[in-house]
C-alpha cells in the first residue's frame, strides 16, 4: 500500500474516490440529481451535461448583439417593449403586465355589478312610483275601489249607508231609488208665472 511513493499514493486515492463516487452517486439527468460533466459549447443540444459560465456568457453576448439591432416597438412596428403595471397610463410605447390587466378586469367587474345594482334599484323606484296614487286625484285613481273600502274596514259602513233609506220609501209619491224632482205643487207651494199665481 504505502511504499513512500507519493504520486502512486495520490493516483490510488484518486482511483478509489472515482470508484466510490461512480457506484454511489448516479449520473445527473432531467429527472434526478447526480454527477454531471461540464460543457462550454454554445450549440449543443445534450441534456446530460451542464453549461459552464463561459457558455452562458457567450450566449449572452450573442443575444445582446442581436437585440442591439432591434428597435423599440411602436404602433406600426414590432420591437422591444418595456412592461408596465400602471392602470392609468396613456402610453403607447409600454406593454401592460398581467397584473395591470387583472386590476382593470377586476375594476370592470366591480363597476358592472354596481351598474346592475343601480339599474335594479332604479327599476324598483320606478315600480314604486308607478304604483302610488296621485294626491291631486283625491282617490279618483284608486284602481279597485271595492278592495280599497275593504282594506280600510268600511265594507259594513257602505252596506249600512246603501240600505239607510229603503227603496220602497216615497216622498209625495216619488220613489227614492234615484234623484227626486219636486215641483212647487209637490210640497204645497205656489209659483208665480207672468204675474199669475198658481197652486198645484
Amino acid at each position: 500500500m504505502d511504499d513512500g511513493d507519493l504520486e502512486k499514493l495520490v493516483a490510488q486515492l484518486d482511483l478509489a474516490l472515482k470508484q466510490k463516487i461512480t457506484t454511489e452517486i448516479p449520473d445527473a439527468s432531467l429527472t434526478q440529481k447526480g454527477i454531471s460533466q461540464l460543457n462550454s459549447a454554445t450549440n449543443s443540444d445534450r441534456e446530460d451535461q451542464a453549461a459552464t459560465p463561459k457558455a452562458v456568457h457567450d450566449i449572452r453576448k450573442i443575444a445582446e448583439s442581436k437585440l442591439s439591432g432591434v428597435s423599440d416597438a411602436s404602433l406600426t412596428q414590432k420591437g422591444i417593449v418595456q412592461l408596465s403595471s400602471a392602470t392609468n397610463s396613456a402610453s403607447e410605447t409600454l406593454a401592460a403586465t398581467p397584473k395591470a390587466i387583472k386590476e382593470v378586469y377586476d375594476f370592470a367587474n366591480t363597476a358592472n355589478i354596481a351598474a346592475k345594482n343601480a339599474h335594479d334599484e332604479a327599476n324598483k323606484a320606478t315600480d314604486n312610483a308607478n304604483s302610488r296614487l296621485a294626491k291631486n286625484q283625491n282617490g279618483a285613481d284608486i284602481p279597485n275601489k271595492s278592495e280599497f273600502i275593504k282594506n280600510l274596514g268600511l265594507t259594513e259602513t257602505v252596506t249600512k249607508a246603501n240600505n239607510a233609506v229603503p227603496g220602497s220609501r216615497k216622498v209625495n209619491g216619488k220613489s227614492l231609488t234615484g234623484d227626486v224632482s219636486l215641483s212647487a205643487g209637490d210640497v204645497g207651494a205656489c209659483w208665480a208665472h207672468s204675474g199669475a199665481i198658481s197652486i198645484g
